[in-house]
């Protein structure tokens, strides 16, 4: 499987409609969960995507389904989601590598011990299956150096997918389901009639449209401030690798406070770093900085700062802020955006595993890639309409947690659109609460 990029042929192209229910804009989990929901509900409904399908963090993910570790508004939405996962294959006809082999937090001393208990309470609270295993009980589960963990919390119902998989699975059958997804199809602007979204406006022609779902990940933030709207949205680079296959250490997920690891289906694992991440400094970060003040303290260690983005980035420096409806746009000259991962992460990975597991002294990196993970100032999406800009609402700023949870926020969106109740309490991601004076918490 390789990464999805630029360069990947498109498979979704064709005229655009002239008019639809729903206009989503961004093909990732998010956009192609709530148009399925959407659709399932008898609407029309066209997915605008500036490059690829899942071609930038829903695919670039760990492929956790997890919900231990989440915050606490998150987790009845991601009870919900993993169910979803669980019927995915079955949804979508199908094989995206779903296996429900459980996911655990390892731990090598009192501090870190008392950091993973947090998420066995918060578990509890919902009821969420999860089990607190002992040094010997880890050593049981999984075959690295004895002794090396004190600890390990484990959730048995949470799973691993392969996203390379998952992503154009789930869009081959939004396609079949009649939803009509266009790619390198970006959105340029928004179309409005008597004060009202009325439609978008994309480099191929205009999409009327009765509401508007901005799904776009790193660049929403952009996308909203062209209007003005300050959305405090900021992205850092996640870097990952997978190996060539191994022998089994274990069959799911687990991580500590400086590895993480996911059994793949051709025997290799996904690793990543779990103590380094980079964030490039750009205007967003300067006019952001108080918000973002309590989550950078609490990365304090693990969050390397850059002076600046790579151009074309969202938040470079020399990306546009403005633009009219007729010119290009700073999402068709970054059609999939694809960083390439810290210099650093090929030899720190295989130092790492050698360490936990004798027995991979030798491992091989098969490839590395990174993504930008879009994250708000209290690590919780925004899940809401736009205020002042009625027919227009927005999913993002998931922070690391959006694949898992995608679907059952799909639904979500499907019911909000239509002005339904939802079922969930939403309060936590409302569009307004940085500027309502609300104090602001990070969640873990």
């Amino acid at each position: 499987m390789n990464m999805i990029s630029a360069h990947t042929p498109a498979t979704y192209e064709g005229a655009l409609p002239a008019a639809v229910d729903f206009a989503i804009i961004g093909g990732g989990i998010i956009g192609l969960s709530a148009a399925l929901s959407l659709k399932e509900c008898g609407f029309s409904v066209a997915v605008l995507e500036k490059g690829r399908v899942g071609g930038e963090q829903s695919s670039r993910n760990w492929g956790w389904i997890r919900k231990l570790g989440r915050d606490a508004a998150e987790i009845p939405l991601m009870i919900r989601a993993g169910q979803l996962w669980q019927d995915m294959e079955t949804r979508v006809g199908a094989s995206i590598g779903y296996r429900e082999e459980g996911i655990i937090y390892l731990s090598r001393n009192d501090k870190e011990q008392a950091a993973r208990y947090r998420h066995f309470e918060t578990a509890q609270q919902f009821e969420i299956p999860v089990e607190r295993l002992s040094a010997a009980h880890v050593e049981q589960q999984i075959q690295g150096l004895p002794g090396y963990w004190r600890e390990g919390i484990k959730s048995p119902t949470d799973a691993r997918v392969e996203p390379l998989l998952a992503m154009p699975a789930i869009a081959r059958h939004a396609k079949s389901a009649g939803i009509i997804i266009r790619e390198n199809c970006a959105v340029r602007g928004l179309e409005k009639s008597a004060g009202k979204i009325s439609g978008v406006i994309c480099e191929a022609g205009t999409v009327r449209a009765g509401a508007v779902l901005l799904a776009g990940g790193s660049w929403t933030g952009l996308f909203l401030e062209r209007y003005g709207i300050r959305f405090p949205q900021l992205s850092v680079r996640a870097s990952v690798a997978r190996t060539r296959p191994l022998p089994s250490v274990y069959a799911g997920c687990a991580s500590d406070p400086a590895l993480a690891f996911r059994r793949e289906e051709n025997g290799g694992y996904v690793v990543a770093l779990t103590d380094h991440s980079d964030f490039f400094l750009g205007p967003s970060a300067f006019k952001n900085t108080r918000l973002f003040a309590k989550s950078a303290w609490g990365s304090r260690g693990s969050l390397y700062l850059k002076p600046a983005a790579p151009s074309g980035f969202p938040d470079a420096w020399t990306t546009r802020r403005t633009w009219r409806d007729d010119q290009t746009s700073p999402f068709e000259k970054n059609r999939v955006l694809s960083p390439a991962p810290w210099s650093g992460l090929v030899p720190q990975l295989q130092k790492r595993i050698a360490e936990r597991f004798p027995a991979l002294k030798d491992v091989e990196i098969a490839e590395a890639w990174a993504g930008m993970i879009d994250t708000m100032p209290d690590t919780v999406p925004t899940i809401d309409s736009v205020p002042g800009m009625e027919g227009l609402w927005v999913a993002s700023g998931f922070s690391g947690h959006g694949f898992g949870i995608g679907p059952a926020v799909g639904e979500v969106l499907a019911n909000l659109m239509q002005n339904r109740e939802t079922g969930y309490d939403l309060t936590r991601f409302r569009f307004n609460r940085f500027t309502d004076g609300s104090v602001i918490e990070p969640g873990p």
